[in-house]
């Protein structure tokens, strides 16, 4: 031995980040920021949004959600018009975020919300997102398509070629 050792030989660890950057905040048209504590999926998302070979999550898993986050996602669980929502999911660490375009697909007493994810998109493009739709279309569309046909049996059928 040398002598006393003056520094801890150990590092004291992760420096932890400071409160108010963790989390994520969930931007939705008409309401304003939401907050959760995690989004399993996330990052998945991000590299979908970049990458447009690379698969979307199917599922974004919602943890440690706010008491307004909550109660918003009670409301559009009650919401029988709009079920397909287009949310700006934003990490707060590092303000990275995406737009998914998602229905809500589980939420409840006891259970962890999360949604069915039908697209993701970089919100920082130079356009703005485009909602796609991955194989669902309304009778609307499909009777603008085929033209002035108004028959429900020809809906009908276009749907099931579909």
């Amino acid at each position: 031995m040398s002598g006393p050792i003056t520094r801890r030989a150990a590092p004291r660890g992760p420096a932890r980040r400071p409160e108010e950057r963790r989390g994520f905040t969930i931007e939705v048209a008409g309401s304003g920021s939401l907050f959760c504590g995690d989004i399993v999926g996330f990052r998945e998302s991000t590299i979908a949004a970049a990458d447009p070979r690379a698969q979307a999550p199917l599922r974004l898993g919602f943890l440690a959600v706010s008491v307004e986050l909550d109660a918003w996602l009670d409301a559009w669980a009650e919401d029988e018009t709009q079920v397909r929502r287009a949310l700006t999911i934003r990490r707060r660490l590092d303000d990275k975020a995406v737009t998914v375009i998602a229905t809500l697909a589980s939420h409840g007493h006891g259970v962890d919300p999360s949604l069915a994810v039908e697209s993701v998109v970089n919100p920082r493009r130079s356009s703005p997102p485009k909602i796609n739709r991955s194989g669902t279309y309304t009778k609307v569309d499909v009777a603008s398509a085929l033209g002035s046909r108004d028959s429900e049996t020809d809906i009908e059928t276009a749907l099931a070629m579909i």
